[in-house]
């Protein structure tokens, strides 16, 4: 880690000379505040601007399922949708049913859609009297 070595008042002063160690001094510091070095300066969140968000924060992603089919580049209510996880549930094999995997609760805001999305794919009979169905998700993007 570099060290965070602080200026000295005749080092401000306005007639002081600008020499290069203390151009490299001045470089240094900024990569030990970066660093987290101790002494030095801290960045604070706000001053970390757009790349710092909350979860569900316009620009953020979630992987997330809803009702219906959407093609790459749509963009949906955020009530429509629900976070979940990559298997959400799969119903018919074999005549019984799988548990439904736990989802979020309905998002708010505005997304677009960063895949695309096919909410039910039913195959041929498998045999047991009942077709299979496995419900979808995808990547959205909150835009609004």
């Amino acid at each position: 880690m570099t060290d965070y070595v602080p200026y000295t008042a005749a080092e401000y002063a306005p007639d002081a000379p600008a020499t290069a160690l203390h151009f490299q001094r001045w470089f240094e510091n900024w990569i030990a505040g970066f660093e987290g070095a101790p002494g030095a300066p801290r960045l604070t969140y706000p001053a970390m601007g757009s790349w710092y968000s909350t979860a569900g924060d316009i620009g953020t992603y979630v992987f997330a399922a809803r009702t219906g089919d959407v093609a790459f580049g749509a963009t949906v209510a955020g009530s429509s949708l629900t976070p979940t996880s990559a298997a959400r549930s799969i119903s018919g094999l074999g005549g019984s049913n799988a548990a439904t995997l736990n989802s979020g609760s309905a998002l708010s805001g505005t997304w677009r859609c960063m895949g695309t999305f096919d909410q039910t794919v039913t195959s041929a009979n498998d045999g047991s009297g009942g077709n299979n169905t496995i419900l979808g998700a995808t990547l959205w993007q909150r835009i609004a």
